[in-house]
């Protein structure tokens, strides 16, 4: 017998609030406010957005509390309003020591039922390191803790690395839910000893909470669209290679006529070869730096090929924005991608070391009309069943109010 809540669930979210996949996911519970009270705590070296319909918590703005000053101080021997000293997490340097206090006493204040995570790094390493701040006798009951894995480097590559290993131990064995984009990430948490009943009901869900299939209805077939690419990650990083790309652009360009490139989050490293090998293509190509969620979905609108191969991902979001605009995918045959979309069917694969399959690849999506129309066919059926954003909406409503109905 289900008991009913009596009052809104409390949902308190932790992470890098300036990340449109994280605003999206939280933008999820919108149609329900009537149902949950939201939170947010950001910390990051960028500004959250300004207007949201909850309240967000920048943790970069000190909170003095007694209950805090001695820990800090005995700990770190520094007083907390100076925080010379810096706490280090994989791959986002170092928060002030004042950051933790500061989640600990919005936690403290929210009372939430649930805690979700955006990520275990930083998200979810940085809210178990505040946790001998938060006094268990302040708070009316334990919150539940969802963890939300990043993509599929999150988990699959850090679990490689010997430094990282027990924050993620940690991390599994801490939280009460586990969220995943891709299978892979399940079975690596399951072998690494996360129970059962954590894995989460919603099962594979895209980090974003999902696509608005009715932002898309009226997007013409590939084949209709201007002869444009979009790289949106035109970066080295471990987990794709932005040199080999440039390569495999060099030997594809001269093959493909009339076209336009547009390469986004672009760094120097990249921006200075992709000048020296294909500067005599200025005119068609556009290269700049990280754009606005909004101007990425008015590029998708209009682009023929997604450009996205990497060396280790869960499910790119923006594979499901390219299915959605009858954008064609060029992506790695990894094994997150593999069971999903198929070769010539779903997308066409490029590995992304091999700068001459990529040139191949991307020749044929630029040329072969019959194929790429078909793919957009076949992906406008196959989105709705994975990604569509009301049915996601529903599964993850439904996760929250089971985890609260029994805390």
């Amino acid at each position: 017998m289900e008991i009913p809540m009596t009052r809104k669930i409390k949902i308190f979210f932790v992470g890098e609030l300036h990340s449109s996949h994280a605003l999206s996911w939280i933008d999820l519970l919108q149609p329900d406010a009537g149902l949950f009270e939201v939170r947010g705590f950001h910390f990051s070296p960028w500004n959250p957005p300004s207007t949201t319909w909850y309240k967000i918590i920048d943790g970069s703005v000190f909170k003095p509390t007694e209950k805090n000053r001695g820990w800090l101080s005995n700990i770190f021997n520094t007083e907390p309003q100076q925080s010379p000293q810096n706490d280090y997490i994989h791959g986002r340097g170092g928060f002030g020591l004042y950051y933790y206090n500061n989640l600990s006493v919005e936690i403290e204040e929210f009372q939430p039922d649930i805690i979700q995570t955006f990520g275990i790094f930083p998200a979810s390493v940085f809210f178990m390191r505040a946790l001998p701040l938060i006094h268990s006798s302040n708070l009316i009951k334990k919150p539940k803790w969802v963890v939300q894995a990043r993509g599929g480097p999150d988990l699959a590559l850090n679990q490689k690395n010997p430094i990282l290993f027990q924050d993620i131990i940690s991390t599994l064995q801490s939280c009460d839910c586990f969220i995943a984009d891709n299978a892979m990430n399940y079975s690596i948490a399951s072998d690494l000893g996360l129970a059962s009943e954590k894995l989460s009901p919603t099962g594979s869900v895209p980090g974003s909470g999902g696509i608005d299939l009715e932002m898309f209805r009226e997007v013409p077939l590939p084949s209709k669209k201007e002869p444009l690419i979009l790289w949106p990650k035109a970066y080295n990083c471990i987990q794709s290679d932005g040199l080999v790309v440039v390569e495999a652009l060099r030997r594809a360009l001269p093959q493909l006529g009339n076209f336009k490139l547009v390469a986004t989050a672009a760094i120097p490293e990249v921006e200075y070869w992709f000048k020296e090998f294909l500067g005599g293509y200025g005119d068609k190509v556009s290269i700049c730096e990280r754009l606005p969620r909004d101007k990425i979905m008015e590029i998708f609108s209009l682009a023929r090929v997604l450009l996205a191969p990497s060396l280790s991902d869960g499910v790119p979001n923006s594979v499901y924005e390219a299915m959605a605009s009858n954008t064609v995918p060029l992506v790695s045959p990894l094994e997150t991608i593999t069971p999903i979309f198929k070769n010539d069917v779903n997308a066409i694969y490029a590995p992304n070391l091999d700068p001459e399959a990529i040139a191949i690849a991307l020749v044929k999506a630029m040329h072969d009309d019959n194929l790429v129309d078909q793919i957009a066919i076949n992906n406008k059926a196959l989105l709705p069943t994975i990604a569509g954003r009301e049915l996601i909406r529903q599964l993850v409503v439904d996760m929250y109010q089971n985890l609260a109905r029994f805390n």
